[in-house]
């Protein structure tokens, strides 16, 4: 079966997360308190967590030390915290995790609900970015990649349509306006007539 890991240090928001989650999406949680125990759930539950919340400060990990931790064993993350100041924000967005949440009451809650069936139902997803700028390529597929979609890359137009009629399950494409071998638009028309 498939998990979650919740790690909050407090036992009664935990709780109801963990509660919320679980009876939404029909997930197992695995709940951690400490970057100790997210250590311990990690080792023991490799392979099966597919999602990861994450409070950016803990007793004994008050420096993000657990989103660190759980982003190197490639398990997706959302941050969860009372913080909120702009450097921080980009700071933990730019480690890669799929969003930065603030707890402030229930309505934050159900975002986080709603964001986590997002980032699993994302999975099945595939995006498609065209661009001939290798580096804009890497970038855009980069941040698709964090809200968890599979992301195929072409840098040219007739390499985007030979993958669009081999992969049939691109659901979304995004289109560099720059593209050099068709014009944007011409590809953009072709896509969508296929």
């Amino acid at each position: 079966m498939e998990k979650i890991l919740l790690v909050e240090d407090s036992k009664s928001f935990s709780a109801i997360l963990s509660r919320t989650i679980a009876t939404e999406w029909n997930l197992e949680v695995v709940t951690a308190f400490s970057l100790e125990q997210t250590k311990e759930a990690l080792q023991q539950h490799r392979g099966t967590l597919v999602l990861a919340i994450i409070d950016l400060n803990l007793p004994d990990a008050p420096n993000g030390e657990a989103v660190d931790l759980v982003l190197a064993e490639s398990v997706p993350g959302v941050v969860f915290t009372a913080q909120l100041n702009d450097k921080l924000r980009d700071s933990i967005l730019s480690k890669g995790v799929a969003d930065y949440v603030l707890k402030q009451g229930a309505y934050n809650i159900s975002y986080v609900v709603n964001m986590v069936g997002r980032l699993l139902k994302n999975r099945d997803i595939q995006a498609l970015v065209v661009s001939s700028d290798a580096a804009k390529r890497h970038q855009i597929g980069r941040w698709l990649s964090m809200q968890n979609l599979q992301v195929l890359e072409a840098q040219n137009g007739e390499e985007a349509l030979a993958l669009l009629a081999r992969e049939k399950s691109l659901r979304a494409v995004i289109v560099d306006f720059g593209i050099e071998d068709i014009p944007s638009f011409s590809l953009i028309s072709r896509m969508r007539e296929s």
